[in-house]
């Protein structure tokens, strides 16, 4: 039963042998036939203009997210109902769950933290929280305090947060621009290190390589997070090599070895005349091959459940 091997399974957020609760989410949807629309959708007919796959538009009205949102915030900073927590060292954190008691990491805080910014009311304490995830000892935000290891995706989506958050608030600010620019020259250290090839479950940066559980775990498309990562890390520095390595034509030809990129490049001209957002990031959208020969005949833009350069792959993957 997918609940009693779930159960087996113990999420840690420094160990060795931890599973995040969005895998479990993921194979329950898969046990619910979910995974079979997926595939009834993409095998559909897609010719048509407009064409989504989605069904048809509900009768019923959206629902009132301003409440939603009002009623939720409410209940969440209210320190009476548990979630509202202070750690330790004194720092306002979130569980990951309602039944949790303990620091639920950057992946639950800072989202509270953006979504309350983006409501005008901002959380007091926010730069003593967020300074207790960034790691002294390896120079950039991890998804626990003290953590030594974190996987790829997370490790994407913990740094976007935190440079959103201090583009939000302190954006003006040197101490913080600083440990942008600084986190940022770790992961390009990080992904040169691993030639740009993300294909395994994250980094442990205690012992300085790259780390797989389970072949199902791999997670080769987070460089796509890399790349956006590293654009917002220029947005907020205006430092070049954060740019550079937000082109794709350095971190995605190093993921898939067919130049895809760099051949839509030379059709621009070489100058990133065809950027993404006006920022010299190549389109990915055009692509210079039609089959990537290296990726087994796979159509651009999608990918699942099969290899990449040798290595399972289970996921999407943008070229």
């Amino acid at each position: 039963m997918i609940v009693e091997k779930m159960s087996e399974l113990k999420n840690g957020i420094n160990s060795g042998e931890w599973l995040p609760n969005r895998r479990e989410f993921l194979a329950g949807a898969a046990a619910l036939g979910l995974s079979g629309w997926a595939e009834r959708v993409f095998a559909a007919e897609t010719n048509s203009p407009g064409w989504s796959g989605l069904p048809a538009r509900p009768e019923d009205q959206p629902l009132d997210y301003h409440a939603l949102a009002d009623a939720f915030d409410a209940y969440l900073m209210n320190p009476a109902h548990g979630l509202n927590l202070r750690s330790k060292d004194g720092r306002q954190v979130f569980p990951s769950a309602l039944e949790g008691e303990e620091d639920g990491g950057l992946t639950t805080y800072g989202p509270v933290a953006m979504g309350r910014e983006l409501r005008g009311e901002g959380l007091t304490g926010l730069s003593t929280s967020l300074k207790g995830y960034f790691n002294e000892q390896y120079g950039l935000f991890l998804d626990g305090a003290g953590a030594t290891l974190c996987e790829y995706w997370y490790l994407m989506n913990v740094t976007a947060l935190a440079y959103g958050l201090i583009g939000l608030r302190f954006g003006k600010d040197a101490e913080w621009l600083k440990i942008v620019e600084r986190s940022a020259v770790r992961l390009k250290e990080m992904a040169r290190q691993i030639k740009y090839d993300f294909n395994d479950q994250g980094y442990d940066f205690a012992k300085g390589a790259a780390f797989t559980n389970h072949d199902i775990y791999r997670q080769p498309d987070a460089v796509g997070g890399y790349s956006y990562v590293m654009l917002l890390a220029w947005k907020l520095t205006g430092k070049d090599f954060c740019l550079a390595e937000a082109n794709g034509d350095r971190s995605v030809h190093g993921f898939c070895q067919e130049p895809m990129v760099r051949d839509s490049q030379r059709r621009d001209g070489g100058d990133g005349s065809g950027a993404a957002g006006g920022h010299g990031v190549s389109d990915q959208r055009e692509k210079g091959s039609g089959i990537c020969p290296r990726c087994e005949g796979w159509p651009d833009g999608f990918r699942t459940l099969g290899r990449t350069r040798g290595k399972r792959s289970d996921g999407w993957v943008l070229h």
